[in-house]
């Protein structure tokens, strides 16, 4: 069993998803060359996809613990960053039909909108991961990945908004 499927299964027993996305806890998959908390290719392939390949039921077992985490995550700076980094990810970086589940992009927003402006001036001074590329941290990093998004959501009353 692949190690992001083992470590999926044992966040979702532990009720600790938000741990396995944000690469904490023992979660983390390692990449140097990536500048990100953990590696989100990882966690969709080898963790989610075979997941739900094991049994159709999961699907909903992963969406409901998947929102449950993005609400947790949704709780600090860093985790804001992460859930657009996650959403931008899931839209642009894998080709149709690459993911075998789907993530509630329209639930998830109205809390996103929340934590965005709540940590606005904390995401424009960090410049951990990627956020030292950037005049603004992580903030600017969430402004550019939140317009190419918008541009997929079909309800203006339900994108993601950045005040730029």
């Amino acid at each position: 069993m692949d190690e992001a499927l083992a470590k999926l299964k044992e966040a979702l027993n532990s009720s600790e998803l938000n741990s396995y996305l944000m690469g904490e806890n023992g979660y983390k998959f390692h990449d140097r060359l990536v500048e990100t908390p953990t590696d989100i290719t990882r966690i969709f392939i080898n963790g989610f996809n075979e997941y739900v390949a094991q049994r159709e039921e999961n699907i909903k077992t992963l969406k409901s613990a998947f929102n449950d985490a993005v609400i947790a995550m949704l709780k600090s700076p860093v985790g804001t960053w992460w859930t657009v980094f996650i959403l931008y990810n899931y839209l642009f970086a894998f080709n149709k039909n690459t993911l075998s589940f789907e993530i509630d992009i329209q639930s998830i927003i109205p809390n996103l909108n929340k934590s965005l402006m709540i940590f606005k001036e904390e995401l424009k001074k960090n410049k951990e991961w990627v956020g030292w590329r950037f005049q603004n941290g992580l903030w600017d990093n969430i402004v550019t990945m939140a317009e190419k998004i918008n541009t997929v959501l079909d309800d203006d009353n339900s994108k993601i908004f950045t005040g730029e």
